[in-house]
């Protein structure tokens, strides 16, 4: 029996410790902590959930299905979708439950539970770095070239790696192409006939492979996956090869996936190998070969060198409940991929970032409450970009927003505004009027960016967006330079308007477009730059300059109430504030004889009490 007079007149918490205590004294109690993971992706079943690849059998019991008989496929037709008496809906497919034992043949049954879409999505972000291997290269000749002799065993290699994913493959030994001249003229011979989408694979030391492709069709194009010999050679200025044209970079996979992933846009790729023979290391020469061709051959879900590159994920957005749901499974998934070794971190995400809940009439959009909006409704009616732009205005993203179906209305006239401006795209503009545009648009831009990238605030940033449109409207003419700015500005939050009018502008000023893209394309794709996305640009940035005003509004109170409204420098002093002040015949009649304060804070207010 336990002494009560032993917690008299202590805290709740005290006496539970004492309590505590003395169970652990008497063997009857010992500290623990229970962990509760909510268990109801499996306990809600559905049928179109991802099944469970395991298969029980009488003699073999628990079964994995094997790699090569995934994934396991749902049945097609299903008469009972839904849940009964505690049962999955596919229990009651016999056919498809019924099956053999992929261990030993005898008869078996399938698992019928389902898990619901979060195990997918609690893992399925770790591949998306790698899916850059999944160009197209159906298109692509491969041509590969090594030492004089290629062995039998190199060639099914290369078959193996690479034959299902190119067109064709072109063997060449280079010792048999002669030298000098010779060589440049076999290889434009070799252009010619397979076209442009051409990979080139060779397999020597540095020296020979710069040798062969110091060619001036290929030099600007060559993505050189290189050695430290190469790089040698280089530096000694052996071969003249454009650095700025060409990457270099070792043969290390991490540094050969860093590159293909900034340069997918390039046609030529030369694997330098070290290794003088192809016996040396042939099953580090495959895992490189891979890398070279943009494929994952070995069954792997990612590579891990270039998951390691790109992850953890920078920022998770989603709503609250996330918090219990999707992001502790992913938390979940991670880690325990890290404890196996198959991850170099243990937390997925490295920012949380929870953002509004829509509320109508009153009470959280929610289909059992009848109270959502459709969306394909309000797109048949005002356009995709209006809706899209209106969930961005509605309010900072953190905090809980009604929608309001006259404030949609509003983004509504906005965006036909934009259109509107068009209209007024000339390129005419004196000097001053085009300084003073650039001007309103280089703060706009910093406005905009500093509200996306650091505050997170997208609705101040179309607030901003808006308030440069009313600005243009005003003008009598819109320099052409600053109207191609804005729509790149604005891409990102209506890309449809953005994307329309950036088309239409390339039509009216094809001359001046081509010029201003000569500085970002190369002449090979500035030839059919009338086809490009406005997606291919770059999102404007500011020059600091033009961004500066060179005056702001200041507010001028007098004992906490507001009596106007003056104009000084951003960097004015109390002092000359005060003289502007004193200047201004509407204000200086406020001025107390006796001044016990003066409240001032720049670029916003001044209070004199």
């Amino acid at each position: 029996m336990f002494d009560k007079n032993k917690i008299n007149n202590l805290s709740s918490d005290e006496a539970i410790k004492v309590m505590q205590e003395w169970l652990k004294e008497q063997n009857l109690w010992g500290k623990k902590i229970n962990y509760r993971l909510r268990d109801w992706l499996i306990s809600r079943q559905r049928y179109w959930w991802t099944p469970i690849p395991v298969v029980y059998c009488e003699k073999c019991w628990i079964v994995p299905i094997p790699e090569d008989q995934l994934p396991v496929l749902l049945p097609e037709k299903i008469e009972n979708w839904k849940p009964t008496g505690g049962v999955s809906p596919l229990a009651t497919v016999e056919k498809w439950v019924n099956t053999k034992c992929p261990k030993c043949g005898w008869p078996a049954k399938r698992e019928t539970d389902t898990m619901d879409t979060f195990v997918d999505s609690s893992w399925y972000f770790l591949r998306y770095p790698s899916m850059i291997f999944k160009k197209k290269l159906k298109e692509y000749n491969l041509v590969y070239i090594s030492e004089p002799s290629i062995s039998d065993e190199e060639r099914q290699l290369i078959d193996k790696v690479a034959g299902k994913w190119v067109k064709a493959i072109y063997y060449f030994e280079y010792e048999t192409l002669a030298t000098g001249d010779a060589i440049i003229e076999a290889f434009d011979k070799l252009l010619s006939q397979l076209g442009d989408k051409v990979i080139v694979i060779a397999r020597w030391t540095g020296a020979k492979a710069l040798a062969y492709f110091d060619h001036e069709k290929i030099k600007e194009e060559i993505i050189i996956l290189d050695n430290e010999e190469i790089k040698y050679f280089y530096e000694q200025e052996v071969y003249d090869l454009p650095l700025w044209k060409t990457i270099f970079i070792t043969n290390l996979k991490s540094d050969i996936l860093e590159a293909q992933a900034s340069s997918l846009k390039y046609r030529y790729f030369l694997l330098s190998w070290n290794s003088p023979t192809f016996e040396d290391n042939k099953e580090e020469f495959e895992d490189i070969l891979q890398f070279a061709i943009f494929e994952v051959e070995n069954k792997k879900p990612w590579f891990k060198d270039l998951t390691e590159i790109w992850l953890p994920v920078d920022n998770y957005v989603g709503g609250i409940e996330h918090a219990t749901m999707h992001l502790l499974y992913a938390r979940f998934f991670v880690k325990a991929l890290n404890k196996l070794w198959y991850l170099n971190f243990d937390e997925p995400f490295t920012n949380l970032f929870n953002q509004w809940m829509i509320y109508y009439k009153g009470a959280k959009m929610s289909k059992s409450k009848w109270n959502v909006v459709n969306p394909d409704e309000l797109v048949e009616k005002y356009g995709t970009d209006t809706v899209r732009a209106y969930i961005l205005f509605m309010g900072p993203p953190e905090q809980d927003v009604e929608w309001s179906d006259e404030g949609i209305v509003g983004v509504y006239r906005w965006i036909k505004k934009i259109f509107s401006l068009f209209d007024k795209v000339w390129d005419d503009l004196s000097d001053k009027e085009k300084r003073e545009q650039l001007s309103q648009l280089h703060r706009t831009i910093k406005k905009v960016k500093e509200d996306v990238l650091q505050k997170w605030q997208p609705n101040t940033a179309i607030a901003a967006m808006m308030e440069f449109t009313n600005f243009l409207s005003k003008q009598e003419k819109i320099d052409s330079t600053v109207f191609l700015d804005f729509l790149r500005l604005l891409s990102p939050f209506a890309p449809f308007t953005a994307e329309y009018l950036y088309s239409e502008f390339l039509r009216k000023y094809s001359e001046k477009a081509k010029k201003i893209f000569s500085q970002i394309f190369s002449e090979k794709d500035l030839s059919d730059f009338q086809n490009l996305s406005i997606f291919f640009l770059w999102w404007p940035d500011y020059d600091e300059k033009l961004a500066k005003q060179d005056t702001i509004n200041l507010a001028v109170q007098f004992r906490w109430k507001t009596r106007g409204v003056i104009k000084v420098s951003p960097d004015a002093s109390q002092e000359e504030v005060m003289e502007i002040i004193k200047n201004d015949e509407k204000l200086a009649k406020y001025i107390p004889e006796k001044i016990n304060r003066i409240i001032y804070v720049p670029g916003k207010i001044i209070n004199i009490v």
